[in-house]
């Protein structure tokens, strides 16, 4: 009875453990083309203007080395070791949380066929993109 357990232990362990992962992750390396999705802001702490969470519909554009945000920001962007940094060239007010306009360095990978761009550098929340590209791109 004891070799039958054990037995039967070992074949649920090698069969949980050779199921594939359903998150499947992979580096992104370029980005051409127009990708639609979501940017979601998820606070940690209120810090002044609103301090709700966000969810809205964003659409980004890649040419070459130059990015346009329909959400905020609009530029330069170079992407090395996982990393992407957004290089905004606009001019903005400074009455708003200045982590919403696409700027900086974010991490970025392939999520099930979409492209996350994160940051989550800040203490007060997360900056995600969950952009897929658009088939006639």
């Amino acid at each position: 009875m004891k070799y039958l357990t054990f037995g039967l232990l070992i074949v649920v362990s090698l069969t949980i453990l050779s199921c594939e992962d359903d998150n499947e992750t992979s580096p992104v390396t370029e980005l051409a083309g127009v990708y639609e999705g979501t940017f979601e802001v998820t606070y940690f702490i209120d810090i002044g203007f609103g301090g709700e969470d966000i969810s809205e519909s964003v659409s980004v554009s890649f040419d070459g080395d130059r990015f346009d945000c329909t959400c905020r920001g609009s530029g330069t962007f170079a992407i090395e070791n996982g990393n992407v940094n957004f290089n905004d060239e606009n001019i903005w007010n400074a009455d708003f949380d200045g982590k919403l306009i696409m700027s900086g360095s974010y991490s970025v990978q392939q999520e099930n066929g979409q492209v996350v761009i994160t940051d989550d550098s800040s203490p007060h929340g997360i900056y995600k993109y969950t952009l897929r590209k658009k088939e006639n791109e």
